[in-house]
């Protein structure tokens, strides 16, 4: 029911005018941010700190009143850090978090994720805590995953020149390279969001007792050599194939491209060639992938399994495909990973067009 009301947001929200928003959006940021900081600085705070005000602006429609970017940054962190080790937050961030929520609910605009999230609770699909827990866990998680999905694909470029050169003005390329990047350096930090078992359970031959806690860790299954050929080798083109099958199967209707007309920007002119250079729509969403559609197992031909090669043993067979999951697996995939993508992609290629 909850993921029910994301997936219609995601729905009605990722376009691609919000793709040529972000790659603007993106592009302004960074000049910004390096006039302020110089010629040196931390790139893991920046891409966080990009993230942030990407996701305030184009995600929110939200203006931070009750403290600033760096602290909201913070409070994220330390919530993301509790989250993961199932304990609450000291008072004061707790105390942030309920002003910033409120604030948030109070102030944001009508076409924002807040606004969306408020009138699915005034029309009783969810409650009021499911109302804030989206919300507040939304901040954590993008805090981090989308930093980290932003953070490696830019180290790479900025030490291999070739693989720079390769990706600058290729779409294609750069969806095939950070396809790539997620397999060896996965988005999550450095598990998936961790589950407890509310009873006993069992998993093939395997028996889960109740209390359990489940953790995955994507970069067991993405660095395997009985799921992958040259397993610690990263390949740029390896995903190839497989995003090239998906852009010639995508029609129109899958793209979900916004006609209406833009409005005029302040800087008119780097307005105008964001349009050309933002990542579409269709390639973003040859990269997205989910528990029920079958081309959606990444490149699954890549190496034949057999039911040895499951890398847990007495895990079922179905297990064997489920080997690559930078956004989840199972009934946890990412709800958002189509607006995580749009972010992550237009950052990186901003960042690589112009610096």
């Amino acid at each position: 029911r909850q993921k029910a009301v994301y997936h219609a947001y995601i729905q009605q929200a990722v376009n691609q005018n919000l793709s040529e928003k972000a790659y603007l959006f993106a592009q302004k940021f960074l000049r910004v941010f390096v006039e302020r900081e110089g010629p040196e600085f931390n790139l893991f705070d920046m891409v966080q700190k990009l993230n942030a005000a990407m996701q305030l602006k184009l995600t929110y429609n939200y203006t931070l009143r009750t403290c600033s970017l760096d602290r909201y940054v913070e409070i994220a962190n330390k919530g993301f850090q509790c989250m993961y080790h199932f304990r609450t937050p000291d008072q004061d961030v707790l105390d942030d978090m309920d002003e910033l929520f409120e604030d948030m609910v109070a102030n944001s605009g009508n076409d924002g994720f807040v606004a969306y999230f408020k009138k699915a609770h005034l029309e009783g699909r969810l409650t009021y805590d499911e109302f804030y827990h989206n919300v507040i866990v939304a901040v954590f998680l993008s805090q981090q995953t989308l930093p980290h999905a932003t953070f490696w694909p830019i180290a790479r470029c900025a030490h291999d020149k070739g693989v720079l050169n390769a990706v600058r003005n290729n779409e294609d390329g750069l969806v095939e390279y950070v396809s790539e990047e997620f397999r060896v350096h996965g988005p999550s930090s450095p598990i998936l969001m961790p589950y407890i078992s509310l009873e006993e359970d069992a998993y093939g031959s395997l028996t889960v007792p109740k209390g359990s806690v489940i953790q995955i860790m994507p970069a067991l299954l993405h660095t395997n050599p009985r799921l992958w050929e040259e397993a610690n080798t990263f390949k740029r083109k390896r995903f190839s194939s497989v995003i090239g099958k998906r852009l010639s199967t995508l029609s129109i209707k899958d793209i979900d491209i916004d006609d209406e007309e833009e409005k005029k920007s302040e800087d008119e002119d780097l307005a105008e060639k964001s349009k050309s250079k933002a990542l579409t729509m269709e390639s973003m969403s040859a990269m997205l992938f989910s528990r029920t559609d079958e081309q959606d197992t990444l490149d699954r031909p890549l190496k034949k399994m057999s039911r040895r090669g499951s890398s847990l043993e007495g895990a079922p067979k179905s297990a064997s495909k489920q080997r690559y999951m930078p956004f989840g697996v199972g009934r946890g995939i990412c709800p958002g990973q189509k607006l995580g993508l749009t972010t992550v992609l237009n950052s990186v290629k901003a960042l690589i067009d112009d610096w």
